[in-house]
Protein backbone atom coordinates (compact mmCIF):
# COMPACT_ATOMS: atom_id res chain seq x y z
CA UNK A 1 0.00 0.00 0.00
CA UNK A 2 1.06 3.42 -0.74
CA UNK A 3 1.75 6.20 1.49
CA UNK A 4 1.97 8.83 -1.28
CA UNK A 5 -1.39 10.37 -2.04
CA UNK A 6 -2.15 10.63 -5.76
CA UNK A 7 -1.71 14.49 -5.54
CA UNK A 8 1.59 13.89 -4.53
CA UNK A 9 2.61 11.29 -7.07
CA UNK A 10 1.00 13.59 -9.75
CA UNK A 11 3.17 16.59 -7.93
CA UNK A 12 6.99 14.38 -7.69
CA UNK A 13 6.64 11.77 -10.19
CA UNK A 14 9.14 9.07 -10.41
CA UNK A 15 10.56 10.65 -6.99
CA UNK A 16 7.47 10.08 -5.47
CA UNK A 17 8.01 6.20 -5.90
CA UNK A 18 11.74 5.96 -4.49
CA UNK A 19 10.29 8.63 -2.06
CA UNK A 20 7.74 6.50 -1.10
CA UNK A 21 10.50 2.87 -0.71
CA UNK A 22 12.17 4.90 1.54
CA UNK A 23 9.25 5.56 3.99
CA UNK A 24 8.68 3.16 6.64
CA UNK A 25 4.43 2.47 6.99
CA UNK A 26 2.83 4.63 9.39
CA UNK A 27 5.88 6.92 10.60
CA UNK A 28 4.67 9.38 13.03
CA UNK A 29 4.39 12.90 12.19
CA UNK A 30 4.49 12.61 8.04
CA UNK A 31 0.36 12.81 8.06
CA UNK A 32 -2.42 14.44 9.76
CA UNK A 33 -4.87 12.43 11.65
CA UNK A 34 -7.31 12.52 8.62
CA UNK A 35 -4.53 10.92 6.54
CA UNK A 36 -3.05 13.69 4.84
CA UNK A 37 0.42 13.75 4.09
CA UNK A 38 2.25 16.46 5.75
CA UNK A 39 4.61 17.70 3.40
CA UNK A 40 1.55 19.08 1.71
CA UNK A 41 0.61 20.96 4.31
CA UNK A 42 3.94 23.24 4.80
CA UNK A 43 6.44 25.11 2.98
CA UNK A 44 9.07 27.18 4.26
CA UNK A 45 10.70 29.99 2.05
CA UNK A 46 13.22 32.13 3.65
CA UNK A 47 14.05 35.55 1.89
CA UNK A 48 16.55 37.56 2.59
CA UNK A 49 14.89 41.46 3.05
CA UNK A 50 18.54 42.90 2.41
CA UNK A 51 18.51 41.74 -0.79
CA UNK A 52 15.21 42.86 -2.04
CA UNK A 53 15.49 44.81 -5.15
CA UNK A 54 15.21 48.81 -4.77
CA UNK A 55 12.71 48.98 -7.83
CA UNK A 56 9.91 46.61 -7.94
CA UNK A 57 9.44 43.28 -10.46
CA UNK A 58 5.42 43.69 -10.22
CA UNK A 59 5.39 40.85 -8.42
CA UNK A 60 3.01 40.41 -5.40
CA UNK A 61 6.25 38.07 -3.30
CA UNK A 62 8.14 41.94 -3.97
CA UNK A 63 5.23 43.87 -2.39
CA UNK A 64 4.96 41.44 0.80
CA UNK A 65 8.89 41.99 1.05
CA UNK A 66 8.57 45.72 1.10
CA UNK A 67 5.70 45.42 3.62
CA UNK A 68 7.78 43.11 6.02
CA UNK A 69 10.81 45.67 5.51
CA UNK A 70 10.01 49.25 5.63
CA UNK A 71 8.78 51.28 8.79
CA UNK A 72 8.06 54.16 6.23
CA UNK A 73 4.04 54.92 7.13
CA UNK A 74 4.14 56.54 3.25
CA UNK A 75 5.15 52.96 1.85
CA UNK A 76 2.43 51.55 3.95
CA UNK A 77 -0.12 53.66 2.53
CA UNK A 78 0.72 53.13 -1.14
CA UNK A 79 1.04 49.42 -0.55
CA UNK A 80 -2.56 49.15 1.18
CA UNK A 81 -3.64 49.94 -1.94
CA UNK A 82 -2.76 47.02 -3.84
CA UNK A 83 -4.63 44.77 -2.96
CA UNK A 84 -7.11 43.87 -0.21
CA UNK A 85 -5.13 41.40 2.04
CA UNK A 86 -2.59 43.72 2.13
CA UNK A 87 -4.62 46.63 3.55
CA UNK A 88 -5.61 44.46 5.92
CA UNK A 89 -2.26 43.64 6.87
CA UNK A 90 -1.62 47.93 6.71
CA UNK A 91 -4.32 48.29 9.17
CA UNK A 92 -3.60 45.78 11.41
CA UNK A 93 0.14 47.21 11.95
CA UNK A 94 -1.33 50.28 12.42
CA UNK A 95 -3.85 49.25 15.45
CA UNK A 96 -0.60 47.16 17.05
CA UNK A 97 1.59 49.97 16.60
CA UNK A 98 -1.05 52.53 18.08
CA UNK A 99 -1.24 50.24 20.70
CA UNK A 100 0.75 52.12 23.61
CA UNK A 101 1.50 48.86 25.36
CA UNK A 102 2.46 46.39 22.88
CA UNK A 103 4.37 48.86 20.78
CA UNK A 104 6.47 49.25 24.62
CA UNK A 105 6.52 45.31 24.24
CA UNK A 106 8.22 45.16 20.93
CA UNK A 107 10.50 48.49 21.54
CA UNK A 108 11.77 46.32 24.66
CA UNK A 109 12.07 43.43 22.76
CA UNK A 110 14.07 44.88 19.82
CA UNK A 111 16.79 46.59 22.51
CA UNK A 112 16.96 43.33 23.96
CA UNK A 113 17.99 42.20 21.20
CA UNK A 114 19.92 45.13 20.13
CA UNK A 115 21.96 44.72 23.63
CA UNK A 116 22.54 41.29 23.00
CA UNK A 117 24.02 41.64 19.26
CA UNK A 118 26.25 44.35 21.17
CA UNK A 119 27.31 41.81 23.60
CA UNK A 120 27.77 39.16 20.92
CA UNK A 121 29.65 41.68 19.25
CA UNK A 122 31.78 42.71 21.89
CA UNK A 123 32.79 39.20 22.87
CA UNK A 124 33.60 38.15 19.43
CA UNK A 125 35.92 41.36 18.81
CA UNK A 126 37.82 40.40 22.69
CA UNK A 127 37.76 36.49 21.51
CA UNK A 128 39.08 38.20 18.19
CA UNK A 129 41.96 39.99 19.68
CA UNK A 130 43.34 36.66 22.04
CA UNK A 131 43.15 34.66 19.21
CA UNK A 132 45.22 37.26 17.41
CA UNK A 133 47.85 37.16 20.32
CA UNK A 134 47.68 33.49 20.64
CA UNK A 135 48.42 33.09 17.11
CA UNK A 136 51.56 35.80 17.00
CA UNK A 137 53.24 33.51 20.15
CA UNK A 138 52.50 30.24 18.04
CA UNK A 139 54.32 31.99 14.95
CA UNK A 140 57.22 33.52 16.80
CA UNK A 141 57.31 29.97 19.02
CA UNK A 142 57.89 27.98 15.48
CA UNK A 143 59.96 31.11 14.16
CA UNK A 144 62.36 30.02 17.41
CA UNK A 145 61.94 26.51 16.17
CA UNK A 146 63.21 26.97 12.72
CA UNK A 147 66.40 28.71 13.88
CA UNK A 148 66.89 25.72 16.39
CA UNK A 149 66.75 23.34 13.74
CA UNK A 150 68.78 25.27 11.88
CA UNK A 151 71.48 25.36 14.17
CA UNK A 152 70.93 22.22 14.94
CA UNK A 153 71.70 20.87 10.95
CA UNK A 154 74.95 22.97 10.78
CA UNK A 155 76.16 21.44 14.36
CA UNK A 156 75.26 17.45 12.33
CA UNK A 157 77.37 18.64 9.31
Amino acid sequence: MSNFNEKSRAAYGKKADSYDKSRKEDTPGHRTKDGIEFTELVEINCLDLNKLPIEDDNTELWFWMKFIKTDDEGVLDLLAQRNPQMKKAVGVLKRLSADERTRMLYENREKARMDYESRVDEIEKKWQIVIADKDAKIADKEAEIAKLRAQLEKQNI
